[in-house]
């Protein structure tokens, strides 16, 4: 959790120089849960917790401003997937390290998630008869899907 406590530091710090604000509010390291926002006070209702300026969201359209448009260009197809291109910008960036304009923020998410779509079989074999093991097949079946859609085209990219 240190390790995260110190991450967490940098993501700040970045994100007040780039206009973010958080209001009423501060970013604790839970030994339990890990990062979180907690209010510092009494908040009204409506009024936000943190105000993050789009310039710092990575989505679909930063990934297009950002290596993946001429991607998006050649296969058309790929408009149908944004949250795989999402997640190929978000690699991309951690992969950028520092230099990366999102670098604090990629560096500060969690290296790994314990999900069952990630589970071996013997693991996921636990589940067999809930509607979570139905649920995880269907989330295998879409990921191997959309990796057969995009895998060709940005690997193609990439080589060029």
């Amino acid at each position: 959790m240190a390790d995260r406590e110190s991450s967490n530091k940098p993501l700040l710090r970045w994100f007040a120089q780039n206009g973010g604000t958080l209001h009423s509010c501060s970013v604790l390291v839970d030994p339990k849960v890990g990062t979180k926002v907690m209010a510092t006070g009494a908040v009204p209702a409506g009024d936000p917790l943190i105000s993050v300026p789009q310039s710092l969201c990575l989505s679909f359209e930063s990934a297009k401003e950002h290596g993946f448009g001429d991607i998006i260009k050649d296969y058309p197809q790929l408009e149908q997937a944004p949250d795989e291109i999402l997640a190929a910008h978000l690699c991309a960036e951690r992969l950028k390290g520092s230099s990366s304009k999102w670098g604090p923020y990629v560096s500060a998410l969690p290296r790994e998630v314990d999900s069952p779509i990630f589970w071996d079989d013997e693991a996921l074999s636990l589940l067999e008869g809930t509607t979570l093991h139905l649920m995880v097949a269907e989330m295998k079946k879409g990921l191997r899907r959309d990796y057969d859609n995009i895998h060709a085209p940005l690997a193609e990219q990439a080589r060029a």
